[in-house]
């Protein structure tokens, strides 16, 4: 089912992010909002998943879903290993061997048992974005996902998620281009 926002209202204090804003992110697609600073892409994200309420409006098409999500904070347990993150959103308990082929897909080699507090700042975002991967969803949200990879692990990662997220419904805040030129989908301009 598609995702509609049907005059969406949302201020905070005097300042109106959305006034009667509507669009529609189509299911099974990659949908890319982008926009400058401070125009409300990361308060639609969190208005879609429900961590904010909309002042006035309605979004119709997530009643049930289930979300899976990468921030713009990696929101890691930092004293767990990157393998343990991992578990953690796995319903099914999948085989270690299986979580340490993602890890290497996504060029974490070598680092499954470290605790997360020892990678570093590209590594800890590759292991969110695995995380958001790996965890059952119906809707996964991408809030700047692949900010501070250099580039060729930006190229593996954005080939990896590509990938994974084939005919998945997908709604990716970025103000990069290429990231919506890597993972297609439509552009929704804020």
């Amino acid at each position: 089912m598609d995702i509609r926002v049907e005059k969406l209202c949302k201020a905070y204090g005097e300042q109106r992010i959305f006034q009667d804003y509507s669009a529609v992110f189509p299911e099974g697609k990659v949908s890319c909002i982008t926009g400058s600073s401070g125009r409300g892409k990361t308060t639609l994200l969190r208005l879609l998943m429900g961590l904010e309420q909309p002042d006035g409006g309605m979004i119709y098409g997530l009643e049930g879903a289930r979300f899976s999500a990468v921030f713009q904070e990696d929101r890691l347990c930092e004293n767990l290993s990157p393998l343990s993150n991992l578990r953690m959103v796995c319903q099914k308990r999948p085989a270690k061997q299986r979580l340490i082929r993602e890890l290497e897909e996504a060029g974490l080699d070598g680092c499954a048992e470290k605790p997360v507090r020892e990678l570093s700042g590209g590594m800890k975002r590759r292991v969110s974005i695995l995380r958001a991967l790996l965890a059952e969803f119906d809707v996964l949200f991408l809030d700047e996902p692949f900010k501070g990879l250099d580039a060729a692990t930006y190229l593996k990662v954005t080939d990896y998620v590509r990938e994974q997220i084939r005919g998945k419904t997908v709604i990716l805040v970025s103000h990069d281009p290429r990231d919506m030129e890597r993972l297609g989908g439509a552009e929704f301009r804020l």
